[in-house]
This record gives structure tokens, C-alpha cells and sequence, in this order.
């Protein structure tokens, strides 16, 4: 199996990949991420895609902002400009969560992480005056 997709479970609590070699793309975008109580999917050496409903809030926010990650993780947090400029890159230490202020000018930025071990996490994010 390549890719899970899990979008049209909304009651979804427990989710656990571990040991699956061959999925490299899962979706859990179905209404309701946030109340997921348990989440493992270590030992998936091809997963580089996990989609959320939103890991990043508040959204839109006037700044400041938190990224919420389904694990702890270590990697590079990576943000862009409307113009898909890079304006920042910034090294995250193992953490679940990183408190995070985003400067510019009010508009529509993307976020992306890349842990240490290849996943990708994207996110858009509204900034507000």
C-alpha cells in the first residue's frame, strides 16, 4: 500500500502505522485530526507525506502562531512568502510543538518542515494586521 487515506473516518482516535515499509502518503484530513489520541507510524521508512486538517493555529493569527507536530520531530522549519520566496529557515530541536512569530506584512504564507527523517509537512497560514 502506497498511500493511506483515512479522510472519510471522522470519529478517528487511534492510528497506528508502525512497521508499514511500503506507505509513502497519508491523509488524515477528515473534519477532525485535532481529537486523534494516539498516533505512531514509526518504522515507515518511504513516509514523506502526512496531511492534518490544520497544524497550524490560530489561522488566520496576527503573528504569533503555533505548529503542532503528531510526534516529536527534529528538522527544518521553512517559510515562504506569497511570491514562493524563502524568508526564513529555521532549525527545530526535538519537540512536539514550536511556538513560532511570523514577521511580514499581512498576506498568505507557507510553511513547510521537513524532519529529520523526510517527512514533509506543509501548512498555509494567514497573517492579519
Amino acid at each position: 500500500m502506497d498511500a493511506l487515506d483515512l479522510t472519510t473516518n471522522p470519529a478517528l482516535s487511534y492510528v497506528n502505522l508502525i512497521g508499514n515499509s511500503s506507505l509513502s502518503c497519508l491523509d488524515l484530513r477528515n473534519g477532525s485530526s485535532e481529537v486523534i489520541d494516539y498516533f505512531y507510524a514509526t518504522e515507515c521508512p518511504k513516509l514523506t507525506c502526512i496531511d492534518v486538517d490544520n497544524p497550524v493555529y490560530p489561522n488566520p493569527t496576527y503573528g504569533f502562531m503555533v505548529i503542532e507536530f503528531d510526534q516529536p520531530s527534529k528538522g527544518i522549519l521553512k517559510v515562504y512568502d506569497p511570491a514562493g520566496r524563502l524568508i526564513q529557515s529555521l532549525q527545530v530541536n526535538e519537540s512536539d510543538r514550536l511556538n513560532y512569530e511570523l514577521e511580514g506584512m499581512p498576506d498568505i504564507y507557507l510553511m513547510e518542515f521537513m524532519s529529520e527523517t523526510g517527512a514533509v509537512f506543509v501548512g498555509k497560514v494567514l497573517k492579519v494586521d
